[in-house]
């Protein structure tokens, strides 16, 4: 069974991760629009920028992967 203070733990430890996210996609919802105009800006052309807008995706995959390998290896899947 769990202890009222794992519970309290767990909840207070999940209200984090919610105010951390929700100000993380604010911070993405004001950047990216701007980011296309930038890069324009200085002086990249239509398939640089979207090469610079898909590294961040391709990147993902393999970090995805390799988090999922680094959280089993440690026994910890949350």
């Amino acid at each position: 069974m769990h202890s009222p203070a794992d519970r309290a733990g767990a909840a207070s430890f999940a209200l984090r991760v919610r105010i951390f996210y929700f100000f993380h996609f604010v911070a993405v919802g004001i950047y990216y629009p701007f980011l296309v105009p930038h890069l324009r800006g200085i002086g990249l052309g239509g398939s640089e920028i979207g090469t610079a807008q898909m590294a961040g995706s391709v990147a993902a995959v393999p970090g995805a992967l390799l988090w999922g390998a680094i959280a089993d290896r440690l026994g910890a899947p949350a």
